[in-house]
């Protein structure tokens, strides 16, 4: 990239991360939306393909997430170990020099050990993944006999290991609240403890709902309608709305001197995202319950216009604007302001007109100039 016209306005630095990000990125969208479109054909019966060739599209997708991990664990393990942080540096400090070695080294070791369990722990997370995706294929091309329930056994798995790890993460936040929450009333703290409980359970919970009664109802352990199936999803947009009610009510309730044009702007701009998700994701629900109620009453390349509509967008944000934001992403040298954005284009680099403070200088520099062209004319000079 940095040979070409676009690469040479970039920091050599920031060139092929940016140049990785998009193409990447784009590799998995367009085979998202391919194995959408094989899905769908497929479902329509205008193909009769095996399921297993219909899922190549997502398995790319899957052998480039683990490949992108697996490199991840692979550096964590035999890279460098990471940095201490200033704090631990700065409490390090007071120990004698030979006990600042010897705790300074355990305590490399121990995020080193932390580090690998990360990397490991999400190394799994993507193989249960894909073995819940190799399941669904199998199943549908009727190789194996299983119910839904063995189906979903990875998926469980992977939701068995988040809520170990939201727990873990409940326990140490309760722990930090607790010890400063001492003066405070008891029914200060119960609202304190259930908001943060519900903010740590509450996608969680839905998410386990929903799976359940997906199983229950396709293994027809339960004959309900197929909208009530979806009651758990129907709750998600019912508290994001709510959140936003929330905020145009922090907005009401704020001055102009504590940031009420702020809490209005997230209002706004929250309130329009979620009108465009929901109305997206609620026609994908409706025409999906719809054809899960009626079998072939809505045709599957309709029932995904939802989601080829985001996919469109993502498509072009990753593809086409992300190219160009970051050649757009520069700033003057010469200008005091501090940069929202890294620099991506060195101030050698510029091309600048010379300023000049008088108009007499402009007019010396002209004089100049044209008498030097006159006198030798095939051999111009650069003027600074």
């Amino acid at each position: 990239m940095l040979g070409t016209m676009g690469g040479a306005m970039f920091d050599p630095h920031l060139a092929d991360m940016m140049c990785t990000v998009s193409i990447v990125l784009t590799l998995t969208v367009s085979w998202l939306i391919i194995f959408l479109s094989f899905l769908s054909a497929r479902l329509d019966n205008r193909v009769q393909w095996k399921f297993k060739l219909v899922f190549i599209p997502l398995f790319l997708v899957d052998a480039l997430l683990l490949v992108a991990v697996a490199f991840q664990t692979l550096s964590v393990t035999w890279g460098e170990a990471p940095p201490l942080t200033d704090d631990e540096e700065e409490a390090l400090a007071s120990l004698p020099a030979d006990i600042r070695q010897q705790e300074r080294a355990a305590r490399v070791r121990r995020q080193r050990r932390f580090s690998l369990f990360q990397a490991s722990l999400a190394l799994l997370y993507v193989v249960l993944f894909v073995l819940f995706q190799v399941f669904i294929a199998i199943r549908l091309d009727e190789d194996i006999m299983w119910s839904t329930a063995v189906v979903f056994v990875p998926w469980f798995i992977m939701e068995f290991m988040n809520l170990v790890r939201l727990t873990v993460e409940f326990a140490h936040t309760l722990v930090m609240i607790s010890s400063g929450l001492s003066d405070e009333s008891v029914l200060f703290r119960l609202k304190l403890y259930y908001n943060v409980t519900f903010d740590t359970f509450w996608f969680f919970a839905l998410r386990v709902a929903q799976a359940v009664l997906l199983v229950l109802r396709i293994d027809e352990t339960i004959t309900c309608h197929w909208a009530l199936v979806f009651i758990p999803a129907y709750l998600v947009g019912l508290k994001y709305l709510v959140g936003i009610i929330m905020i145009r009510q922090k907005a009401r309730q704020a001055s102009h001197m504590n940031g009420q044009g702020q809490q209005l702007i997230m209002f706004y701009v929250a309130l329009c995202t979620f009108i465009v998700v929901a109305t997206l994701a609620y026609a994908f629900l409706g025409l999906l319950v719809r054809r899960l109620e009626v079998s072939d009453s809505v045709r599957v390349a309709i029932l995904l216009i939802p989601v080829f509509i985001v996919l469109s967008c993502m498509w072009f944000g990753v593809c086409c604007c992300l190219p160009c934001f970051s050649l757009a992403v520069s700033f003057d040298a010469r200008s005091g302001d501090t940069p929202l954005f890294p620099r991506t284009v060195s101030p050698n680099r510029l091309l600048t007109l010379p300023s000049f403070q008088d108009p007499s200088d402009r007019e010396r520099q002209y004089s100049s100039a044209r008498s030097t062209s006159s006198r030798t004319p095939l051999a111009p000079q650069n003027v600074s």
